[in-house]
């Protein structure tokens, strides 16, 4: 088992950057990546005209503007995590008001060297791991343009295979069984 380290954080923040220009033209990219977006977070307020009950679940936000992940001043919206977090209910005992949040979720991108493996790159848990150890990545890893290009193209054949039930048969690796050809010439 291959243990994944984000060995080129700034590459992938750029890659990060330039998905996020393509989710208007292809929106199952916004599904799957869950690119931070405005929400409204319900804040527990005595004026309020919202009425809410409480329950169990929350995820970290922080304000839309300002502000850093950790850093808000504790306002949580729904999610996974332990903890309390308000959910609307016309019958609920807690007054609330919306607030503006931001969330960041899903997969985020990760290089690792993984000569042995023929992917260009998978899903892993909240990843996208592009291999920086394929021989195409190898060949390509002094000119950035080129290596970016080639970064987009490995992701979105992970996402395709992801989203397509993730199978490892020879068809579904067609594309890195060629890209590994190539990159070996």
């Amino acid at each position: 088992m291959v243990t994944i380290e984000i060995t080129d954080r700034d590459e992938a923040i750029k890659l990060e950057r330039e998905l996020k220009k393509l989710v208007e033209d292809i929106p199952e990219l916004s599904e799957f990546f869950g690119f931070p977006s405005p929400k409204n977070v319900l804040e527990k307020y005595e004026k309020g005209s919202i009425f809410a009950t409480t329950q169990e679940g929350i995820e970290k936000t922080f304000p839309v503007g300002n502000g850093r992940r950790g850093k808000s001043s504790g306002l949580v919206d729904t999610g996974e995590e332990s903890g309390e977090s308000f959910k609307e209910d016309q019958e609920g005992l807690e007054k609330t008001k919306q607030i503006s949040r931001t969330a960041r979720r899903g997969p985020k991108i990760a290089f690792v060297e993984a000569p042995d493996r023929s992917d260009l790159a998978w899903v892993d848990g909240n990843n996208v791991v592009i291999n920086s150890g394929h021989p195409s990545y190898v060949k390509v890893r002094s000119d950035p343009a080129t290596r970016r290009l080639h970064s987009l193209f490995a992701i979105a054949s992970a996402v395709q295979r992801f989203l397509g039930g993730q199978s490892d048969t020879p068809d579904q690796m067609f594309i890195d069984r060629m890209m590994a050809a190539w990159g070996k010439k």
